[in-house]
């Protein structure tokens, strides 16, 4: 980024596009602290997945909507068990959901070149399931396949821009 900034930058500030999406790459931290702050500038971008889940997603909420579930789900994750010490559930699962996803990705190195995608959205797939469930999917489980590829078709096409 650095490079492209001394490129295409000016005053610490460069923009490209990433297929139909214009993207803008702020390289100057003190810009960064300020732009942080402009309510101008607050918001998500006009998604499917935005519209979908708008009010009932952390991740796609925004303003009152979102301070009142971020708030909710920082209470419910303390008393779930994060920074409880010894009974620090979620933190081992996703200990145990990290140790895995190294193992997957070393196997699917010693193949060849390969997409981090999959592994990984199978990795979060089971950090949910075993801090839900008390338990992990199998990886060679067909069904769990069809799952992932299917959650990653709604990503996919759900965080596509609205035109």
């Amino acid at each position: 980024m650095t490079k492209w900034n001394n490129l295409y930058g000016k005053d610490g500030m460069f923009t490209f596009f990433l297929g139909p999406q214009l993207q803008v790459v702020i390289t100057d931290a003190e810009l960064v602290r300020t732009l942080l702050k402009d309510p101008r500038l607050d918001g998500r971008p006009d998604t499917n997945l935005k519209r979908i889940f708008s009010s009932h997603a952390l991740a796609f909420s925004e303003g009152t909507v979102w301070k009142d579930i971020r708030r909710f789900e920082i209470m419910a994750l303390k008393d779930f068990g994060r920074g409880s010490g010894s009974k620090n559930l979620l933190e081992e699962y996703c200990q145990q959901a990290a140790t895995d996803l190294v193992a997957d990705v070393q196997e699917e190195a010693a193949r060849g070149p390969f997409s981090t995608r999959s592994a990984i959205l199978k990795c979060v797939a089971n950090s949910i399931a075993t801090t839900l469930c008390s338990t992990a999917l199998k990886s060679d489980d067909p069904r769990f396949a069809r799952l992932t590829d299917n959650v990653n078709v709604v990503f996919t096409e759900g965080t596509t821009p609205n035109r």
